[in-house]
């Protein structure tokens, strides 16, 4: 049998580190509260468009050239140029966290976002190490000499079990420790949304993604982390924090009479600026937010010194992201790196914002267009990774519940009755690339001539059954499929007769 990954061995529960809130609030509150309005705003016209510059070459390294990878292409925009060319006239438009080349340039372009979700597209290895490698190694205030835990591009270091790296982070300055769990809770909010929407099946040229309980084990699971995991996704939660703070700081900004989320559609832009306000209060409301007051509060020089070389650190990753050799994988990393950006410098900029004049374009703190859209669609990401973390949990428990490994057939269980069976078939259908629909389908036949087969064939959910039929490659099999569905109706007929 293989191992179950428990949902428990997870540890994440309790206070957070550098700071005074536990995971459960964070739990409950965004995944009852947060989530449903956010992932709203996130299809509204305002918000779903985002302009990028794809085209800039690495300034680091040599290109590795793009990925070739289907799944990597962004799909175009299908609305013309012009129907943004008044967009930028209404924007409100100093310091900036990341930069702004993207909006000036030339081959700067919108992105629907709607038809580029973020998700797996099979880009990894040396190229996508060499990205991460050189945001922690050069931009995280690292020396050299110390190595962090489970590196691919770092020299074997035996049975280190990052104990050292761990002892040299809790010595740093506040400052420079939340930088490195920004940028780790940053890694791991999108390795969680590649795990989610994995490429579970390409049945008759139609894709279907799905959650991958084996990839998130192998990214998160403390046993194939060396207990890495669990620190991992604390740093989702500081991170998703941090956002939160900002938000609920920035609300002012957005209240003002002033600001109008414009699009054109006056009625559209009128319910997503109550549906952004009504986030806005969401987040004012929470009761324990992280307090930046204690960041940047020591001698007044080495606290601007700091506060820039923090700054220019930041700046420097949004450069690393035009190294992505995936192109959506690219516009993510852009998008959510500026959200980012955008967070901080909100955090660093409460007078400015306390002291915003009502009725006239901003003075001392402004937000572009492009710096909102990245806002609250990284926050949404935030969001949905948390959501999703719960999702994960129940998958580990319900496999647990089922007593089967991720890559173990819930067939060899000839213990469970038909409807245990059945569930279990359910949760290895929708969770794992390794038992695919066509496994299942093919242990499937192996009963036809019982009860339980006509049963379990009948019962299906319609997407499990549909997904059965369309990874079916031979025709022999998609017949006898649908040969057996039919037969098990008129049982069910006869039995009702």
């Amino acid at each position: 049998m293989g191992q179950v990954c428990d949902a428990a061995a997870l540890q994440l529960t309790g206070v957070l580190d550098d700071c005074f809130c536990d995971i459960e609030s964070i739990d409950g509150f965004n995944n009852f509260k947060i989530f449903p309005l956010v992932r709203k705003l996130s299809e509204r016209d305002f918000f779903r468009y985002y302009k990028v510059n794809l085209k800039r070459p690495c300034p680091f390294w040599p290109d590795d050239g793009h990925c070739s990878i289907r799944d990597c292409h962004v799909e175009p925009c299908p609305e013309s140029k012009e129907a943004f060319a008044d967009w930028a006239h209404h924007d409100d438009a100093q310091d900036h966290f990341c930069g702004l080349d993207d909006e000036m340039s030339p081959e700067a372009e919108y992105v629907d976002l709607l038809l580029n979700p973020e998700r797996y597209t099979g880009y990894k290895g040396p190229s996508a190490w060499r990205v991460w490698n050189s945001i922690y190694e050069e931009n995280c205030f690292k020396p050299r000499s110390v190595y962090r835990p489970l590196n691919p591009l770092a020299p074997t270091r035996g049975d280190d079990d990052g104990e050292g790296f761990y002892k040299w982070l809790e010595g740093l300055c506040l400052e420079k420790r939340v930088f490195y769990r920004l940028i780790s809770g940053l890694h791991s909010s999108i390795n969680l949304h590649l795990c989610a929407e994995y490429l579970l099946d390409e049945g008759w040229g139609k894709s279907v993604w799905g959650p991958n309980v084996q990839e998130f084990r192998q990214r998160f699971d403390p046993a194939e982390t060396k207990g890495e995991g669990t620190r991992r996704l604390k740093n989702l939660y500081f991170l998703y924090l941090i956002e939160l703070r900002a938000l609920s700081k920035v609300a002012p900004y957005f209240e003002r009479s002033f600001i109008n989320l414009y699009t054109g559609n006056s009625e559209e832009d009128s319910l997503t600026k109550e549906l952004l306000l009504h986030i806005l209060n969401e987040t004012k409301a929470f009761p324990m937010h992280f307090d930046e007051s204690s960041m940047f509060a020591g001698h007044k020089m080495e606290a601007k010194t700091l506060k820039e070389e923090f700054r220019l650190h930041f700046k420097n990753i949004s450069r690393i992201m035009d190294c992505v050799g995936c192109s959506k994988c690219r516009l993510w990393g852009k998008l959510q790196t500026q959200g980012l950006g955008t967070a901080l410098r909100i955090l660093f900029s409460e007078k400015e914002i306390k002291n915003l004049p009502e009725n006239s374009p901003s003075i001392g703190f402004q937000l572009t267009r492009q710096e909102i859209v990245a806002l609250f669609n990284g926050f949404s990401r935030l969001s949905t990774s948390i959501k999703e973390l719960h999702n994960f949990r129940t998958l580990l428990k319900d496999h647990r519940d089922c007593g089967i490994g991720v890559q173990q057939n819930p067939f060899s269980r000839s213990d469970l009755k038909p409807p245990a069976l059945l569930q279990c078939v359910e949760i290895s259908a929708s969770s794992s690339k390794n038992t695919s629909h066509h496994t299942l389908f093919l242990h499937l036949c192996m009963f036809k001539r019982t009860v339980v087969f006509y049963f379990l064939v009948f019962s299906l959910s319609d997407s499990t059954a549909v997904r059965c039929i369309s990874s079916c490659r031979s025709l022999r099999f998609v017949c006898l499929f649908l040969l057996t569905t039919v037969t098990s109706l008129l049982l069910n007929l006869l039995v009702i007769q």
